[in-house]
């Protein structure tokens, strides 16, 4: 018998491991985060009686089935890139012990450089939430900034090929928020061959710290290898609904019978 070949789950400035903790282990933080938010939801609804607050709510028996009171398991791998070790091990430790995973602790670089490897001045803002290697327009916690390695990621996806962990042939989901490096990564995604299924996460940042033509260019490349992107935050429960669906859609035979 042929045995199918993992899902990959390509996980690009994990910080915590949110988004991959609320998809795939939602507890006890995710629950934490869902009730305040679900409170502070219906208190914002008896104050303005907004409508489209209420249609949200109604949507929240589903949201509730889906990530508490139902579980999923998956033939998976998940490659996990964080160039901030002390923030991101003791939850991809808490993933590991579920799913095979791979951790490492490089920042992934943009576009905006021809070096395939380097070492970057890693700027921290938020507490090392919103770390990028990009100067912004918000206060740095410059006692907080590191140097740390920075790999293309075409070396990343090379090297894993090298080692059996993935293959040409992969399926890849791409979760990523890398705060300024997402076009680098989606150009390399290109060149690579790689079979991306999806984009979740966030990548406003490109067009932000690099202006409109960037995020144009971003948008181009997943329209020319047909991904779709889905924004989607494991702190902001609003976007856990529509999320699900799309989950369900690109795992569709990943999944592990009970």
């Amino acid at each position: 018998m042929t045995i199918k070949p993992d899902l990959i789950i390509l996980d690009i400035g994990s910080h915590k491991l949110e988004e991959l903790q609320t998809l795939l282990s939602p507890f006890p933080r995710q629950l934490g985060i869902y009730l305040f938010w679900l409170v502070k939801q219906l208190v914002k609804f008896v104050i303005w009686r907004d409508p489209i607050i209420l249609s949200n709510l109604r949507k929240q028996v589903d949201v509730v089935r889906y990530y508490f009171l139902s579980s999923r398991r998956y033939n998976l791998t998940i490659i996990s890139i964080e160039p901030n070790p002390s923030v991101a091990l003791s939850h991809v430790a808490r993933l590991a012990r579920k799913y095979k995973t791979v951790f490492l602790p490089v920042a992934v670089l943009g576009h905006d450089t021809d070096m395939s490897s380097d070492l970057k001045l890693l700027y921290s803002y938020d507490h090392s939430i919103s770390s990028s290697l990009y100067r912004k327009d918000r206060a740095i916690q410059a006692a907080e900034n590191s140097v740390c390695v920075s790999l293309r990621l075409s070396v990343i996806w090379n090297g894993l090929m090298r080692e059996g962990i993935v293959t040409k042939e992969s399926k890849v989901i791409l979760r990523m928020n890398c705060e300024g490096a997402e076009l680098g990564v989606l150009r390399d995604c290109e060149e690579a061959g790689l079979h991306v299924k999806c984009v979740i996460g966030s990548i406003g940042d490109v067009e932000k710290i690099h202006g409109r033509e960037s995020g144009n260019a971003a948008k181009h490349i997943m329209k020319k290898l047909d991904v779709e992107y889905h924004y989607f935050k494991g702190d902001d429960p609003s976007t856990w609904h529509d999320i699900a669906a799309v989950w369900d859609a690109n795992t569709a035979g990943f999944e592990l019978k009970s």
